[in-house]
């Protein structure tokens, strides 16, 4: 016979149709207050926590209108030669060739993960929630990094719809009572060293670039060839990205929830910003542009890695919450 306290169950989407419960109220004189205590009697039927961890009406909300508004961008970006007509032929380029990526393999896979999960399909849910991770980092630069055009506003509304769906799927997880999946079961130590080293490649590689640049007080070459005033993917990587992927390896390590529920969605972000980046190197490699290729091969080991541990991570999950 299980014993749970509180005074708000009957508004608890956990407990209903979960539980019978008998309520007996208590006089306690120590605190001088009420105490209820709730008898369960019927644990017949498991709690499942998703049903407090998101609400599949509001994966929908946020995710229909963000995918066809990602739709338009992306397609007037590779389509409509005015579109970064302001930009210089590199960072046009780069921006052509993510638009490719976004149109043809993120916005349909952002449609079916969330209608996946809609129905309540864990596993859709965590790969939605990389993807929209995906998106809020790269439309950071679509509307920081790029001249005004006549899709401002639409970057705008991607930006903001991306951003509040990553919020909401913080919140989820801090709301979820319990992690979804078996930490005795999940390959934490090898996930955790693979985090760890993405991010401790990417700080020496974007270090190798920044330092000499200041020691010689002259812009790195890529804001040089991109013609910005500064690179927005080192601002993002060295302030946030690479720092998120390290502290949420050292949480992984320790078995800590939030960094058990973060690790699935940065390696589905490694996967889809090595499809980006491979993306760009194609579409400079068709105008004849060089390109580092050293990034690209990292990213592209990184991509391959990022699926293994993917798979095995997400296979992971509790049983009757796949």
């Amino acid at each position: 016979m299980k014993w749970i306290t509180g005074i708000t169950i009957d508004n608890c989407k956990a407990f209903k149709g979960h539980y019978k419960p008998i309520v007996i109220p208590h006089k306690n004189h120590l605190l001088n207050c009420n105490v209820t205590f709730i008898i369960n009697l019927n644990l017949s039927k498991k709690l499942n926590p998703m049903n407090t961890c998101y609400a599949p009406r509001v994966i929908l909300f946020l995710s229909l209108p963000l995918t066809m508004l990602l739709v338009i961008a992306s397609y007037c970006g590779l389509y409509l030669p005015g579109t970064y007509a302001r930009e210089n032929i590199y960072w046009a380029t780069q921006g052509s060739g993510q638009d490719a990526v976004n149109l043809f393999f993120v916005a349909p896979l952002l449609l079916l993960t969330s209608l996946l999960a809609w129905r309540r399909k864990v596993r859709a849910y965590y790969l939605w929630s990389g993807l929209v991770f995906y998106i809020s980092y790269s439309y950071v630069l679509y509307a920081f990094a790029c001249h005004f055009n006549q899709l401002f506003l639409v970057y705008c509304a991607v930006l903001g719809l991306s951003v509040f769906s990553l919020i909401y799927f913080f919140y989820s997880i801090i709301a979820l009572p319990g992690t979804l999946f078996q930490p005795e079961r999940i390959p934490v130590r090898s996930t955790s060293i693979f985090l760890l080293v993405i991010g401790v490649i990417f700080y020496i590689q974007w270090l190798s670039e920044i330092i000499p640049a200041l020691l010689n007080n002259h812009p790195p070459t890529s804001v040089i060839d991109t013609g910005l005033i500064v690179n927005p993917v080192h601002v993002l990587d060295i302030s946030l990205c690479l720092p998120a992927m390290i502290i949420t390896a050292i949480l992984l390590l320790k078995k800590r929830t939030i960094g058990i529920a973060l690790t699935p969605v940065l390696l589905v972000f490694c996967i889809v910003m090595a499809a980006a980046i491979t993306g760009m190197a194609v579409a400079m490699a068709m105008k004849g542009l060089e390109g580092d290729m050293t990034v690209g091969v990292i990213t592209f080991l990184m991509a391959l890695i990022s699926i293994f541990f993917l798979v095995r991570y997400l296979k992971r999950l509790k049983p009757e919450q796949s």
